[in-house]
């Protein structure tokens, strides 16, 4: 029973660090490089299919994370690391 408390205290420490690091490094980058990378007239076109892209691979964790937590248990944060 404490392994799976430590795994417990291990998944929110993961996910706490993922949204930080996230948010820091990777997260905001792909909204400037859209805005540098495309010309003004196509700059709105490629934000729609950056956001869609965006919402769709949530969606996908989203939809599989239920899958992945009656397969993997304890350990299912540790696919995301």
């Amino acid at each position: 029973k404490p392994y799976v408390s430590l795994m417990d205290q291990l998944s929110v420490i993961a996910t706490t660090g993922v949204i930080i690091f996230f948010a820091f490094g990777p997260g905001c980058i792909a909204w400037f490089i859209i805005a540098e990378i495309f010309p003004l007239y196509a700059r709105d076109t490629a934000m729609v299919i950056g956001i869609f892209i965006n919402w769709v691979a949530n969606w996908f964790v989203a939809f599989t994370f239920p899958m992945l937590l009656e397969y993997t248990q304890p350990y299912t944060f540790l696919v995301f690391m």
